[in-house]
């Protein structure tokens, strides 16, 4: 066999690709921000205030049905009543649900914005979402963590923190 055969003209051998090594810190996730991030950027707002609206469209369509029902197949006063009563519920769980989720989507656009008012409606929602068992409690809790924590102040009242948050790490020694 020679390196001209036809066996050598089939084997094909693909150059490999150089990779870059991921650095070890990931990208800021601000838009426009091309510093280093250690840490993630406050999306929470649009996932808790959207499943609060979600849930509560949810329920008031469940107490809806439920009233609607009673209301058309009831034949005594008693049982038009609660159909009543079902439908009143269920406009005023609507509109609490409603409000809660407007609170947290207007809230935590004003925190995205890092705005004064936002730290305190942060803590209105913080305080609200605790009430929420398991994952509300969860939120809340850390919500109130960062928020009366010292970067929480000093990041929502506009000082500065003393020193930078991310050190690069040293150059590599030359080995020339």
């Amino acid at each position: 066999m020679t390196i001209d055969s036809k066996l050598f003209d089939r084997i094909r051998i693909q150059p490999r690709h150089y990779r870059e090594p991921e650095s070890a810190v990931p990208d800021c996730a601000w838009e426009g921000c091309g510093q280093p991030g250690i840490y993630k950027a406050p999306k929470g707002h649009r996932f808790e205030g959207g499943l609060q609206l979600l849930g509560g469209i949810f329920i008031a369509l469940i107490y809806g049905g439920i009233g609607g029902m009673m209301l058309a197949s009831s034949r005594r006063d008693d049982e038009q009543m609660m159909g009543g009563i079902f439908l009143v519920l269920a406009v005023v769980v609507g509109v609490l649900m409603l409000l809660f989720g407007g609170l947290y989507l207007f809230g935590g656009f004003k925190l995205l914005k890092e705005k004064k008012i936002g730290r305190t409606l942060g803590i209105i929602g913080s305080i609200l979402a605790l009430l929420s068992f398991p994952l509300g409690t969860a939120m809340g809790v850390y919500g109130l963590w960062f928020l009366f924590g010292d970067i929480g102040k000093n990041f929502y009242d506009g000082v500065e923190t003393a020193g930078p948050q991310y050190q690069p790490p040293p150059p590599p020694n030359s080995w020339q």
